[in-house]
This record gives structure tokens, sequence and C-alpha cells, in this order.
């Protein structure tokens, strides 16, 4: 996380700079920011491994056995848990489409070092329909540790610290533990990342909060494509949630290697800041192209924020309102386009640091962001 404002304009500036509607694979793309996690067939979205690129418009797997179970799957069940089986069972089935005759040739992507999905070079482009390829729901009541990792200052080795020094860490990571369960928690449909006052003294834990957080670094990443996350906020003075991506491999040497935050908001603020950091921005303090804007958001409800990656583009979206587009500027380099290598995600509550202050109202607490699903399209 970059642990200032994104640009030097005013909130009054920069909230609710939206411009078009972005075209978008699924439910959340009719606006409807609190859509939830059953889903049809319409718009070609499940077919990420069999689905024809030139069949735009269609939603037919070529073999009509398996359209069948499909809508057998999808339209035999009445009740939310039904249809969250009946989903995991289509994923499952596509999943497995190379054994049933659907070569991986038909995929979006191909697989590096065995979990991270490159974007075919073929469909990096505005025309080719996107392709579910992975996510997750968050409804085995439990973190899905083939892809996830809980974040811990004491204990992650990218931002470890002894216990005596936690004091040290000025970010956004001053709080985050991997250890207390009070902070990560699951109810029947989603993952809540809280961050509360540390008043168990049992712990061992000398910090008066603890945050949750979780990565999927070193086990899930992915280089092009566009990835969605529905989260609810709750609202704290102090409260700095976060879903954002950095480099799974930083391939550059003595330089930044780009960091795409997909959302960030503030206390009680009804609106989520997307933001575009590099070299270019951070180091060399390049305010051309823009790098940041704001969203409206419902903060007392669901949201919908996005990020499609092309080679020459980023587009942030909220509720499917793109609020900025950070685009690749020839003769940049590296420096200003890092973003041709795969990146991690990471989704945190922090708590304090100076860009949302300090928690002034501790009797707000605890604060969550609540993520009902994550989902990657190609």
């Amino acid at each position: 996380m970059a642990f200032a404002p994104p640009d030097g304009r005013s909130v009054a500036a920069t909230a609710g700079e939206t411009s078009r509607q972005v075209t978008r694979p699924g439910p959340a793309g009719t606006g409807q920011g609190a859509a939830g996690k059953s889903r049809g067939l319409s718009g070609g979205r499940t077919e990420p491994a069999c689905h024809n690129p030139g069949d735009a418009g269609r939603s037919e797997w070529r073999r009509p056995q398996r359209r069948r179970l499909v809508t057998l799957l999808f339209h035999g069940g009445e009740t939310m848990n039904q249809m969250k089986l009946q989903r995991h069972l289509v994923l499952g089935l596509l999943a497995a489409a190379p054994l049933m005759g659907c070569p991986s040739s038909a995929r979006p992507y191909e697989v590096a070092d065995g979990y991270i999905y490159v974007q075919k070079e073929g469909r990096r482009n505005d025309a080719t329909p996107w392709e579910l390829v992975w996510e997750d729901d968050f409804d085995k009541g439990a973190l899905d540790a083939a892809h996830w990792t809980r974040l811990g200052l004491f204990t992650t080795p990218e931002i470890k610290l002894p216990v005596e020094r936690w004091q040290e860490n000025k970010g956004c990571f001053r709080y985050i533990t991997a250890t207390d369960d009070r902070v990560v928690r699951f109810d029947e449909d989603n993952i809540h990342l809280r961050g509360i006052v540390n008043d168990n003294p049992s712990t061992g834990d000398p910090r008066p909060f603890l945050t949750g957080g979780i990565s999927t670094r070193h086990k899930f990443a992915f280089q092009y494509g566009r990835i969605e996350i529905r989260a609810k906020l709750e609202p704290a003075h102090g409260a700095w949630p976060a879903i954002w991506m950095k480099s799974e491999k930083a391939i550059y040497p003595n330089q930044h290697n780009g960091e795409m935050d997909i959302m960030e908001r503030l206390n009680h603020d009804d609106f989520a800041y997307q933001t575009t950091h590099s070299h270019w921005t951070i180091n060399l303090k390049q305010a051309s192209p823009r790098k940041s804007a704001t969203g409206r958001i419902a903060p007392g409800g669901y949201n919908v924020y996005s990020v499609s990656w092309y080679p020459d583009k980023l587009v942030y979206a909220i509720n499917g309102v793109e609020t900025i587009t950070y685009p690749k500027v020839p003769g940049g380099g590296t420096f200003q386009w890092p973003f041709d290598q795969p990146f991690f995600l990471y989704m945190d509550q922090q708590l304090e640091g100076s860009w949302p202050g300090k928690v002034t109202h501790p009797e707000e607490l605890p604060v969550g962001m609540v993520v009902d699903w994550v989902r990657l399209y190609q």
C-alpha cells in the first residue's frame, strides 16, 4: 500500500468521478452491486474451459451432453445452498474438461509455475469475451489454504518484525495478526476481516489493536484479466479496509514493481479510492497520467470493486461504473509500466495510519470488511 492520499487533489474534487459503464461479464454488470452468489448461464460466464471465443454472445458448449448436464444442475435446485453446491459441481466439471475431450488450448490462459494464470496473447484485447477462470465464494467455513495465507506482522516473511519492535511498522500492517482467530471469521456465505481492540492480555501480543488480512502470494497469481471482489465495508474512525495487488516476482530490480489499489475506503466515507502506483508515481513523482480517482459506494451494503488489466491499460470500476483508466505511456519504460508480470491479491482490514488517522472512537470496534466473493475472468 502507498501510505498517503493517491493524489494532491481534495476529496471534493475526486469524489464520484466516473465516466462510462463498464461492460461486465455477469450479474454485477447490471449495476446491481448486491448481486449474490447464485448465477445462471447467461452471458457465457460459466464456460471458461470450453467456450469458443469466436461464439461471442452465445452460451453454448461444443458438446450437447455437457450443456444438458449444466442445465440440470442449475435448474434442479431451489435453495441457495443447493445452488451453491450445483455451482461448485459445475466448476469441478470445467476443471476436469481436458479429461472429457476439451483441449487445454480452449482455455483462456496458460498456467506458469503451477499456480500463475497467464492470459493467452490472442485474448488480450477489448473485443474477446471475458470467461470466468477462478473464484472463491468463502462459503466453506474456513480459509482455502491452497490459495490464501493469513498475514501477520510477526509471521509473514516480507513484513516480519520481532514482537518487541512492532512499533517500527508505521504502515498498513502495523496491527495485522495471523494467530488471533477473532480477526478472521466466517459465516455461511462470507469471510469477515476484522479490526478489534486487543483486550485479551493472554495472547501475549502487546499491540492495542489487532487486524485481519489474507493474501494469495506464492499460491495464486495472474497476468492480465479482470478481477472482481464483492464486499461490504463497515465504518469506523480510523478504519482503512483495502483490496490491492502487488507483483508476484518483482522482475525489475532497483525500482518499484507496481501496485493496483482496487479499493481503499477511509473512516465513514461514502466513496472509495482506486489507484495505480509505480516507480513513475512514487519515486519520480510524475503526475501524468492521472493515477487515482474515487467512486461512490453504498456505505451500508455490498459493492463490487474491479480492475480490468490489459497489456496497455488498467480500467478500474465500482459497481460496473468506470472510475479511471490508467494507460501505458509510450516511452515510459518499466518505471511507468511494470504491469507486464504476474500479480497477487491482498485483502485486509487496516486500522490507523497517517491517511485515515487514529481510532478516536474505540466503541465503534470491532469493524470489518465482509467479503462475499472474489472472481477472476480472462
